[in-house]
């Protein structure tokens, strides 16, 4: 039986969505995106708010735009949810500023720096 790591937020995330609304991620423990199961290391990464809003956008701005974050993958609509239940204001913020980004599929990238890997058994405790 493998076990699936998550990672817990430990440190308020960079970005562009206000520092209250990026504060409320801390203490949470969020699974990763199915296959990512740790550190990825130069991955392009985009801004909420001045990112690409579209498919097409996703696949030009990558050659475009030279940002890279080595961060963990965590898929958006796990994470809002589990955010609206201890910050249901900030997840608000989410669905309301970034509706681009509520749709199956979609990621977040945490920077590395502010999480840490969380094994299935430590979650238990």
């Amino acid at each position: 039986m493998s076990i699936m790591p998550s990672i817990r937020i430990v440190g308020i995330p960079p970005g562009e969505a206000p520092e209250e609304i990026r504060r409320a991620w801390i203490g949470l423990i969020l699974p990763l995106m199915p296959g990512g199961y740790g550190l990825r290391n130069s991955w392009a990464s985009f801004g909420v708010l001045t990112g690409p809003k579209s498919c097409l956008g996703l696949l030009v701005m990558p050659l475009l735009r030279r940002n890279r974050t080595d961060g963990y993958v965590v898929p958006v609509l796990d994470a809002v949810a589990i955010l609206e239940g201890q910050h249901p204001n900030a997840a608000k913020w989410w669905r309301e500023n970034v509706p681009h980004m509520m749709k199956a599929g979609r990621a977040f990238v945490f920077d590395g720096s502010v999480c840490e890997l969380v094994y299935e058994d430590e979650e238990a405790n």
